[in-house]
């Protein structure tokens, strides 16, 4: 099962950027957004779709939030595309994994340098 969920969650996380790039038109959705995760549960009835927004927490969220009105339409391509019996309900969550991670390396970049022993 853990086999099938893998290959479910990568079909899915292939298909919806396909989906975003090719078929989506709303204004309100960034140019610069990557869906990086799904996580599917696991009776199948719903996906995590976690994304990366490129721009302001204004852009972010008006990503967000047009995605997650766009599910439905979304799902109804994924059904057309795949080859499955059903699609799980989508819900779209902004990642902000890599921005921490830069935090940090930004935090970790700025510490002071700590002296040699044998410096003195």
């Amino acid at each position: 099962m853990h086999y099938r969920m893998d290959r479910i969650n990568s079909l899915l996380l292939r298909e919806i950027g396909k989906i975003i790039i090719d078929d989506i038109k709303d204004p309100r959705i960034s140019s610069f957004v990557s869906v990086l995760e799904v996580r599917t549960s696991k009776d199948l009835n719903i996906s995590k779709i976690y994304i990366s927004v490129l721009g302001d927490v204004n852009i972010k969220n008006k990503t967000l939030k047009a995605l997650n009105s766009a599910s439905g339409y979304i799902k109804n391509l994924l059904l057309k595309n795949l080859d499955l019996k059903s699609v799980p309900k989508l819900s779209f969550y902004l990642d902000e994994s890599i921005e921490d991670k830069s935090r940090i390396l930004d935090i970790i970049d700025n510490l002071p340098q700590a002296s040699n022993k044998n410096d003195s």
